[in-house]
């Protein structure tokens, strides 16, 4: 039997050098696979929701061991192992915030080490809904802010951390967050005359008067808001397959990422699912006018989106809603409309007389 012979190529040193460089460059994202990555929501200056068991998530080599700990209870570490796709969610309990005082730390330790500073254990609220909830502190161009200039020039707080989502539409479901255009806020960020100024105005007063009326208790404010956006657009596919108009007519494409707040599903897929886990005292929702005109509808819409912070995975210590007046607008012709007959659903919450105020100077400026 003859036995080919194998004639390895010569390679100059100059070759090698090269060969090893290629591999070398080739082997980066291998290393860098195996590391730790959190998603955005995770940052310096977080707050963390009291008493409570925190998600705390992200990714890693499948099969990597991560282990979990806070500076405020060093002795209890909780561990988890990152599934076949890397994906790895551990519980991790936290204190009242009167035995957390002051800044924390959180730490997740894997094949690397990824260190939270400034962390504050509070209340956390999510911001939600249209343009309502998302005009900023610094108004628009043609809708000044009651008192907004002097908001700003004094809205140093330590207590109060921000953080605003970025708009964006997806046809599926995304595993992490867009960054805001705002670079002060896409992340965590300390309370002050500059990270406030493009801040949800209606959030920033909400979450100062909480902080007083629980003791100066730290408060977080995540918004997640998109002006002009419809409700069905922040409920996912399963949900919408609830509400008769949308059953069956499934999965949805945005026209735009950027533009699209109005096809259903799509902003739900884009920004409320990479967040929904982050645990949360409560969401603060304003929207309704983009769905002016189908009032029975959004009674079949608006208890979906109740329910999307428990049946997603997230924990929701109580669910604090606020929806913007509806008006169901009757759009058949004149002679058939019947305005002292017809019908109106209106969901509501009681507000407290510093929000309302609140409120109504925001839509009388």
């Amino acid at each position: 039997m003859m036995v080919s012979k194998i004639v390895l190529p010569h390679f100059s040193a100059r070759s090698q050098w090269f060969t090893l460089w290629l591999l070398g460059w080739l082997l980066i994202p291998m290393i860098a696979s195996a590391e730790i990555v959190m998603p955005k929501v995770f940052s310096n200056h977080m707050v963390l929701q009291q008493s409570s068991d925190v998600n705390v998530w992200g990714w890693a080599e499948p099969g990597e061991t991560i282990q979990v700990v806070g500076s405020w209870d060093e002795a209890t570490v909780k561990e988890g192992i990152a599934d076949e796709l890397g994906k790895w969610i551990i519980a991790l309990p936290t204190p009242a915030a009167s035995e957390a005082l002051g800044s924390q730390t959180l730490t997740i330790t894997g094949n690397n080490v990824v260190t939270f500073s400034d962390v504050l254990i509070g209340e956390v609220w999510v911001l939600s809904g249209q343009s309502n909830m998302s005009i900023p502190l610094s108004g628009w161009d043609d809708t000044p802010i009651e008192g907004g200039p002097e908001a700003i020039a004094t809205a140093d707080d330590a207590n109060l951390r921000l953080m605003v989502v970025g708009e964006w539409a997806a046809a599926e479901e995304q595993t992490d967050i867009h960054s805001f255009w705002d670079g002060n806020v896409r992340q965590w960020a300390v309370c002050s005359p500059t990270t406030v100024k493009y801040f949800s105005a209606l959030g920033y007063f909400y979450g100062k008067q909480m902080s007083q009326l629980l003791g100066d208790t730290p408060i977080g404010l995540l918004q997640c808001a998109w002006a002009g956006s419809s409700c069905e657009a922040w409920l996912s596919s399963e949900d919408l397959e609830l509400v008769a108009n949308y059953r069956g007519m499934g999965p949805w494409t945005p026209t735009s990422s950027t533009t699209d707040n109005f096809t259903p599903s799509v902003v739900w897929n884009g920004m409320l699912k990479p967040i929904i886990p982050y645990t949360m005292k409560g969401v603060l929702w304003y929207q309704g006018e983009s769905n002016m005109g189908r009032a029975e509808e959004l009674t079949q819409l608006f208890p979906q989106m109740m329910k999307v912070g428990g049946a997603s995975g997230g924990r929701v210590s109580s669910h604090s809603v606020l929806l913007n007046w509806l008006r169901g607008r009757n759009t058949g012709p004149v002679s058939n409309r019947n305005y002292g007959k017809r019908k109106l659903r209106l969901f509501f919450c009681l507000i407290p007389e510093w929000l309302r105020r609140s409120i109504w100077s925001m839509r009388m400026n």
